[in-house]
């Protein structure tokens, strides 16, 4: 679980699961709307991809990014960077 800044017009907090796929997006102050992650990724036609490495599990869904490192929502994952890594682990992407 991580609780995560975003910078944009407003700033929120945004608590993801990776493992449950949950996903809760503070609107306002004090409120937090929950939603899934299927849910959330109706929106977004690309496809999620695992990280290889058993033990980590990390996701790496295009309708969420990867707000800590700055990758806004609707990058495919070819399109990340070469020297981009997991989050979690730290795999290169060179050998998802």
């Amino acid at each position: 679980m991580s609780l995560i800044t975003l910078r944009g017009q407003t700033t929120r907090r945004v608590f993801v699961h990776t493992l449950f796929g949950l996903v809760g997006i503070s609107a306002t102050a004090g409120s937090l709307s929950l939603a899934t992650r299927a849910s959330a990724s109706e929106t977004c036609d690309l496809p999620v991809i695992r990280c290889p490495e058993e033990e980590c599990g990390y996701l790496y869904d295009p309708a969420f990014g990867v707000p800590e490192q700055d990758i806004p929502p609707g990058i495919a994952f070819e399109d990340l960077p070469d020297d981009w890594e997991c989050p979690e682990c730290g795999t290169a992407k060179l050998y998802w």
